[in-house]
């Protein structure tokens, strides 16, 4: 049986989605599973510049609505906002537009464990091996990220002000166009932390989400065959560039069976378990965790671990989302550093 030293060597490169590496670590996991394990490929298209080209739309948009408010537009203003705004929702809702300017194929890698019996439900575990690279790790980008969604309703704010602009005296022009600036430099800096990422240190994602990978990779060596449950473990590309690959894998696969998606991410650090409350973008796309698989989860992890589990309140995005948009079970565990916590991912900090 292999040992995570092994596996980690798998895992040992940067690999953001698009490039050679991330290739490279999808074959050499495929070569690490013949002769152990049945596996297939599932292909799919990636846009792997999805956050670098949505982040310049929506720089360019932005910057576009703050001149046209300037610039007392009045209805090009409302026009601007509309559109920049259409195009937003619709990426952040995997129906890509600009971000189909550039593309490749994907690749999930699927290891599945049929039931001996007729299946009656399914289980999907789940972890991504894409990795990426930003200039703010999770906890410091925190204010831009936090502030994306309530910038979606000030573009409707903005769009909605076009309307009445030139009712409205200079006092509410001169705030509104203070607003809209702030509003462009606070998506504008979320936009730069991604793109800006691609040009320094990478982060080797040994945590998000290298580790999680191995924990399944080792769980496969040693899963049983379930009477009436197939089980499939999954290891999604695509998680980074706003989950592409379980996406897709939704979107691919006739899914009638009742079924349960479990995601790990960041496992094996040496602090607490954690579980998600909820999963998605808070005030647009925010969906509940499933409470009874929770606290099933909760309370197997805290025996084995001999410590509470932390039921974590912030909204997270995960390979979970896409099945719980379809009405499945699901939730997200993962593991805090003692020290660090969740401090460090997307930074060169996360490494072996």
């Amino acid at each position: 049986m292999s040992t995570f030293p092994e596996l980690l060597d798998i895992f040992s490169v940067d690999r953001p989605n698009g490039s050679r590496a991330l290739r490279a670590t999808c074959q050499r996991i495929c070569a690490w599973l013949e002769g152990r394990l049945p596996y297939r490929l599932h292909a799919f298209p990636l846009f792997p510049y999805y956050g670098e080209l949505l982040g310049l739309w929506i720089t360019v948009s932005q910057l576009l609505l703050v001149w046209a408010i300037w610039r007392r537009w009045g209805w090009g203003v409302t026009l601007i906002g509309v559109v920049s705004l259409v195009v937003i929702v619709l990426e952040l809702n995997g129906r890509y537009t600009i971000t189909r300017l550039s593309h490749t194929q994907g690749h999930n890698i699927l290891i599945p464990f049929p039931a001996a019996k007729r299946p009656q439900q399914q289980v999907i575990l789940s972890a991504h091996y894409d990795s990426k690279t930003e200039l703010l790790d999770h906890q410091k980008r925190k204010p831009f990220a936090t502030y994306a969604p309530l910038g979606l309703l000030v573009i409707v704010g903005l769009a909605f002000y076009g309307l009445l602009q030139a009712r409205l005296p200079t006092q509410v022009h001169t705030a509104v166009l203070l607003i809209a600036i702030f509003h462009w430099g606070m998506m504008t800096g979320l936009a730069l932390n991604s793109t800006l990422g691609r040009f320094s240190q990478p982060s080797l994602g040994a945590v998000d989400n290298g580790g999680s990978c191995i924990v399944l990779l080792r769980l496969a060596q040693q899963f049983p065959t379930l009477q009436q449950t197939n089980v499939t473990i999954a290891l999604f590309a695509g998680e980074e560039i706003w989950m592409q690959g379980s996406r897709a894998f939704v979107a691919g696969h006739n899914i009638s069976l009742p079924t349960v998606a479990l995601n790990l991410y960041g496992m094996v650090q040496n602090g607490r378990y954690y579980i998600t409350q909820k999963i998605g973008l808070p005030l647009f796309q925010e969906l509940p965790a499933d409470q009874t698989l929770n606290a099933h989860l909760s309370a197997i992890m805290a025996d084995f671990s001999k410590e509470p589990v932390v039921a974590r309140p912030e909204p997270m995005m995960s390979d979970t989302f896409p099945f719980l948009k379809l009405g499945f079970a699901g939730t997200t565990i993962g593991t805090y550093d003692r020290e660090f916590e969740l401090s460090g991912l997307h930074r060169p900090t996360d490494n072996l």
